[in-house]
């Protein structure tokens, strides 16, 4: 692979800038904060993107980092080419979601979507994670770091080119046998199927104890069927029986009543043995009443036989005249005459007053006449009915018809009731008098028994259904246990043929690990080689590709040397790495200024060997200090 150029239009401190790369070694050097760090960042996501801010993360990531602060598109372009064709890739990014960001892919100026949506991915074949750890080289790492972790991610594709990772592979058997059997007690696969065959065979036990008493509870409940049925029977009896007996009970309320009322019309008719007047004769009796109070109160007001004071003036005026006249006699004869007018006033009184009292005598005799009539109606009521004439006809006559009333009254009371009677007798099929003969068994008795038959049937019922569920779960269950015995058996064989093939492994173990470690160990002795004046010691790597160095005939940890060393034995390792893991196309190397630690003598020696690596492949070195410009 080959960069030719970037443009960055906006990504951190980095605006409007476009970059052209050289074939072998590209030098960028400025100062702090310039942009060197965030090229090469930019580089990178072009490539693989940047992660998308996490609301809850604490963490301070690129896209949060590179984000422009002057606003603007936040992105650019980078021209590279791979595999004899010029590719573009453009890619603009949102402020916090990856799933907004922009990107396209251009081949010879055209639109292409053959490196797909994961473009790093498809030209390095690694994630972000060890592209940043294998490409990109910073120094910052330790060396066992770098030989470690990055193999780790690495050693799936070495193992692949190599014939297989051996280790990973006993690992892996011992692992999987571990998994089926546990190396000490219990645990593992095995034992847990073993488990579980115990478990099915002590359920199929159960079940098949549940299906051998399900005929006694079939038996238990045709019996309990059976006896509800009699009680069922007994009880409707029973009923039917209190039933009639309230009915009857019922019916003896309402001829009780009857009685009652029967004995008060004997009693009342035992008082009035002659009867009572009708309302027709009563109303009549009253009118009588009423009618001789009218006579009496005319009778009373009927004038008595004596002058009336419109005639009594004659009186006077005979008086007067007959006393002037006596008095004119003395003076004249004309007096005589005056008298004589008196006496005809006085006389004239007298018999207008005598001709009253004669009316007036008449008048009071018809009164009584009448007043006799009708005493004589009144009389012969109560005689008609042998009933003692009180002074106050009148209240008698309400106190009568208040009687006549109240036996009318018991008299329809008596209608009702018998035909209350007859009806009650037809609406309740009673045809004879006598009560239904009380049954043999108590009814609260056998609605006792009833009811807790009833209920040891449902309980029973509730047992039976589960029990036949039981029941239909046992064919499943001996399933299950033929199946887990046949599994127990594969386990079984399965544990042995691993315990056999991590024994044959074993035995092939030396060969294989130095199959594995060699080509990258023979690449990093091969770079160590090179700026051996740089190390000033002899370096090894163990099959764990650990970095020691040796030092008085002993191999002491990488962590004794100093970090200038360190940085440069990281250095031989991860060109080793690349070797090894890009075997048709080598990347482009982008070194951050991984130097810092290493002095001016040293730095000269590693000069020599990046201007080497260069002729041999792409390298975009940055340097914040002229002094380690390469």
């Amino acid at each position: 692979m080959k960069l030719i150029s970037c443009y960055v239009e906006n990504f951190g401190a980095i605006n409007k800038r476009e970059f052209e790369f050289s074939d072998g070694l590209t030098c960028v050097v400025n100062d702090n904060g310039a942009g060197k760090t965030t090229l090469a960042a930019f580089i990178r996501a072009m490539f693989y993107g940047l992660p998308a801010v996490r609301s809850n993360s604490k963490r301070f990531d690129d896209r949060q980092r590179y984000y422009p602060f002057n606003g603007g598109k936040f992105g650019g372009n980078l021209t590279f080419g791979t595999g004899g064709k010029v590719y573009r890739i453009e890619r603009f990014f949102d402020k916090k979601s990856d799933a907004r960001d922009e990107t396209r892919v251009y081949c010879g100026g055209k639109p292409t979507d053959a490196l797909g949506e994961n473009i790093g991915e498809t030209l390095f074949g690694l994630d972000a994670e060890s592209f940043s750890r294998t490409v990109f080289f910073d120094g910052g790492e330790p060396v066992s770091g770098a030989g470690a972790d990055v193999v780790k991610k690495l050693n799936g594709d070495i193992s692949a080119q190599d014939g297989g990772d051996l280790e990973g592979a006993l690992d892996a058997l011992d692992g999987r046998r571990k998994q089926l059997k546990a190396a000490r007690g219990t645990g593992g696969y095995l034992d847990r199927k073993k488990a579980e065959r115990a478990q099915l065979r002590e359920e199929i036990e159960n079940y098949e104890n549940i299906s051998r008493g399900l005929a006694p509870k079939y038996g238990e409940r045709a019996e309990l069927e059976k006896r509800i049925g009699e009680l069922e029977r007994a009880n409707s009896a029973a009923v039917e029986r209190r039933i009639m007996s309230e009915r009857h009970a019922a019916l003896r309320g309402y001829e009780s009543e009857l009685l009652k009322t029967e004995r008060a019309i004997e009693d009342f008719d035992a008082q009035y043995p002659a009867g009572l007047p009708d309302e027709s004769e009563l109303d009549g009796a009253r009118d009588c009443f009423y009618e001789r109070n009218k006579y009496a109160t005319l009778n009373e007001n009927t004038p008595q036989y004596s002058a009336s004071k419109s005639n009594l003036w004659l009186l006077i005026a005979g008086a007067v005249l007959a006393v002037a006249g006596a008095g004119i006699c003395f003076l004249h004869l004309a007096g005589l005459a005056v008298i004589a007018l008196g006496i005809i006033c006085a006389g004239a009184y007298f018999i207008i007053s005598r001709e009253k009292n004669r009316k007036g005598r008449l008048e009071q005799g018809r009164f009584d006449d009448k007043i006799r009539e009708l005493d004589g109606k009144i009389d012969g009521l109560f005689a008609k009915y042998n009933l003692r004439k009180p002074q106050d006809i009148a209240g008698a006559i309400a106190v009568i018809r208040g009687e006549t009333r109240k036996r009318d009254g018991l008299l329809r009371e008596r209608e009702r009731l018998l035909s209350r009677i007859d009806e009650y007798k037809r609406a309740n099929a009673i045809d004879g008098e006598s009560e239904p003969a009380a049954g043999t068994e108590s009814g609260e008795r056998v609605q006792a028994e009833l009811f807790a038959a009833r209920r040891r049937l449902g309980l029973l019922d509730g047992e039976i259904a589960d029990d036949e569920n039981a029941v239909e779960i046992l064919p499943v269950k001996k399933n299950a246990l033929e199946k887990v015995e046949s599994e127990i058996a594969e386990l079984t064989e399965a544990v042995a043929l691993l315990a056999k093939t991590a024994e044959h492994l074993r035995r092939a173990d030396g060969n294989l690990k130095e199959k594995f470690v060699s080509p990258v160990r023979e690449r990093f002795l091969h770079y160590a080689d090179k700026i051996y004046s740089a190390l000033g010691e002899k370096m090894v790597m163990t099959p764990d590709f650990t970095v020691k160095f040796e030092r008085g005939g002993q191999l002491t940890d990488e962590r004794h040397l100093s970090a200038g060393q360190r940085c440069v034995c990281a250095l031989c390792l991860r060109l080793a790495l690349l070797d090894n893991t890009f075997i048709k196309e080598k990347p482009v190397l982008i070194m951050d200024d991984p130097f810092l630690s290493l002095d001016a003598e040293n730095m000269d020696g590693v000069k020599k060997v990046v201007r080497e690596l260069a002729k041999c492949g792409q390298i975009v070195y940055f340097t914040c200090h002229n002094s380690r410009k390469i």
